[in-house]
């Protein structure tokens, strides 16, 4: 189905259900509907880019199993899954900030979660990578947080405090806890950054105020 956009004066395609183009041998995307009202599945074909993807996608999207390294080009909107886990990722950056389901970038090239959705409604799975931090990470996950096969990736529990991590449940190379096993250290911990935080408006709303009556002083020696 193709409408006009009248804002812009462009044609845009839409189809109305899931486009699956996977286990084609696809080396890249052409002629793919720009909004998709359904899922859409390119898994498991010769991708090296996500240029040609479809703008929004009305329920899941799939690019596993790939050859991609980066997520540049890809959709603006995905309502529901995002799957780009078994590719060559070193970035995540190009991902949407906002996942309403699960979240999978399992075995990949990560050394970092820079880049990565700020909210995920479901599972964020970031297992079998190369990560040495945790930072970056979602500020939410409303299921569980699974980073499990990261070997370099240390001292887990203090990171999930350190960065602010909420998630249900943390799925790890150094065991298994739930959030009400850390609640107590912390929301101690967020209790401290935010006494930090207004430490230092406290000291820049000084350091003003010292430079106005510098100000005033040099008038009124000038006086």
């Amino acid at each position: 189905m193709m409408t006009n956009d009248n804002k812009n004066n462009e044609i845009i395609s839409i189809l109305d259900g899931n486009y699956l183009i996977n286990r084609k041998e696809l080396k890249f995307l052409k002629n793919v509907y720009q909004v998709i009202n359904g899922t859409f599945d390119c898994s498991d074909n010769n991708l090296t880019s996500l240029k040609g993807s479809p703008k929004i996608i009305k329920k899941s999207f799939n690019c596993s199993y790939n050859k991609l390294t980066s997520l540049e080009c890809s959709p603006k909107v995905v309502s529901n899954h995002y799957n780009c886990s078994v590719n060559s990722l070193i970035t995540l950056e190009g991902c949407q900030e906002r996942i309403n389901g699960n979240f999978y970038c399992r075995n990949n090239k990560l050394e970092s979660l820079k880049g990565s959705p700020v909210f995920v409604n479901g599972i964020f799975n970031c297992s079998d990578n190369n990560l040495k931090s945790l930072e970056y990470r979602p500020k939410i996950i409303n299921n569980f947080l699974d980073c499990k096969k990261n070997t370099e990736l240390k001292n887990i529990k203090e990171q999930v405090i350190k960065y602010g991590i909420k998630a249900r449940k943390y799925i790890t190379d150094e065991g298994v806890f739930d959030f009400i096993d850390i609640k107590e250290e912390f929301e101690e911990c967020r209790k401290q950054e935010q006494k930090e935080k207004q430490k230092l408006k406290n000291l820049e709303k000084q350091k003003k105020v010292n430079n106005i009556k510098k100000l005033f002083n040099s008038f009124d020696l000038a006086i």
